[in-house]
């Protein structure tokens, strides 16, 4: 399957470590950095992906165009460990 060239759109991904390691970032002030980062993209068509992980991997925004996006303190609100494999 073949996708079209689109020189007027915009493909945003965010990947958010919500790891207790986060603890001592601001959830709210981040939230509203990100939220500003995305509606300040202008020019042709902006979609957003953003995804969240700690010892869980969770998509909570999936291509929904950038004027629509919200993320809030409680979407990034670190919580748990980071899940880690050591290989021996």
């Amino acid at each position: 399957m073949s996708v079209p060239l689109d020189d007027n759109w915009t493909y945003i991904g965010v990947l958010v470590d919500r790891s207790g390691s986060m603890q001592t970032l601001n959830p709210e002030s981040v939230s509203k950095e990100l939220t500003n980062f995305i509606k300040d993209q202008t020019g042709g068509k902006v979609t957003v992906t953003a995804a969240k992980f700690d010892d869980q991997y969770e998509v909570f925004i999936k291509n929904e165009l950038a004027e629509n996006v919200l993320i809030t303190a409680e979407d990034i609100q670190p919580r748990n460990m980071t899940a880690f494999y050591q290989y021996l």
